[in-house]
């Protein structure tokens, strides 16, 4: 059984994906639709080049994670003949999983994501905020997960989904 996991926001970084996109002919097709789709709110190659680092900022890093997920996904089939039984998002990343899943089409969820990282943006600007994880082992998680699995759907959804992960382990 072959699972992805698509990242969220955070695994972004300058450069990203450029030496796919070089290497790669399906890449370099990915990211000129890419550039195409999201022309209208911002130039793909120049927030990935810069050195700045403005891909750090919602409104670039989710559409941009997004690009990146599904040149990654979309060249590990073509060249590697991986496709993948199971397919799960952290945060941002279920929007990768549903274009993997061919659920939502990639330019759709390319035109979604840009006004979502853009209204996330504005919002971040207008009220100060802040982002704080908590650790805990892999045993705790799923010991909670399957506790509360009961009386939250969602969470029991999880738990099933983290038990069949941790079986194929």
């Amino acid at each position: 059984m072959k699972i992805g996991i698509f990242g969220g926001q955070g695994a972004e970084y300058q450069n990203m994906g450029m030496d796919f996109i070089k290497k790669f002919p399906l890449a370099k097709d990915i990211f000129k639709r890419t550039e195409k789709t999201l022309s209208d709110y911002f130039s793909v190659k120049a927030i990935l080049q810069n050195e700045e680092n403005k891909i750090h900022k919602t409104q670039y890093a989710q559409p941009l994670i997004v690009m990146f997920n599904h040149i990654i996904s979309s060249c590990l089939e073509k060249y590697n003949g991986i496709v993948f039984d199971e397919i799960f998002g952290l945060s941002l990343g279920e929007y990768s999983s549903l274009v993997n899943a061919q659920a939502i089409e990639y330019e759709e969820c390319l035109r979604l994501v840009a006004n979502r990282g853009r209204l996330m943006q504005e919002a971040c600007e207008e009220q100060s905020s802040v982002l704080a994880a908590i650790l805990i082992s892999e045993i705790d998680t799923l010991d909670y997960f399957i506790s509360q699995g009961s009386k939250i759907k969602f969470l029991k959804q999880i738990s099933i989904h983290i038990i069949k992960l941790l079986s194929v382990a």
